[in-house]
């Protein structure tokens, strides 16, 4: 994590001074455009690009930091671990994940059932599905 924010704390720092070399390269061509000012524009551009990237990729571990502890959460309630602990959770284990994978596939297995199940009972526009008494049409 704290590399990230290096590579980002340092792009920023070099797109910050291809900006002032921008406006230095200008005010030396007495503002017209110039092939050092031009130079200095494109300079600019690709560091505005670096720090982009570096922007992304810091977005990016802290996403899947995120969803590593949002998967942990999972772990836990799926496995009772939290409560067996007294509220306090042990470190993710593999075979932790494991069982809350199981448990998140048996859920989505789950869903799909009944949503198949629903879909085949013909399910009205407001999610309710006739009852036998109706013709499905």
């Amino acid at each position: 994590m704290e590399d990230t924010i290096d590579a980002m704390s340092e792009a920023y720092d070099a797109f910050v001074e291809s900006a002032a070399a921008v406006v230095a390269a200008r005010d030396a061509a007495g503002g017209r455009r110039s092939a050092a000012s031009e130079a200095a524009l494109e300079r600019f551009k690709y560091r505005w690009e670096l720090f982009r990237v570096s922007c992304d990729n810091a977005e990016e571990v802290i996403r899947s930091t995120t969803q590593r502890i949002a998967t942990e959460g999972v772990a836990d309630a799926a496995t009772g671990m939290a409560a067996a602990a007294g509220g306090i959770a042990p470190p993710l284990s593999f075979l932790r994940l494991q069982k809350a994978c199981h448990v998140a596939q048996s859920l989505v297995g789950e869903i799909r059932s009944g949503y198949c199940a629903a879909a085949a009972a013909g399910e009205d526009e407001s999610g309710a599905a006739p009852s036998k008494d109706e013709k499905v049409e």
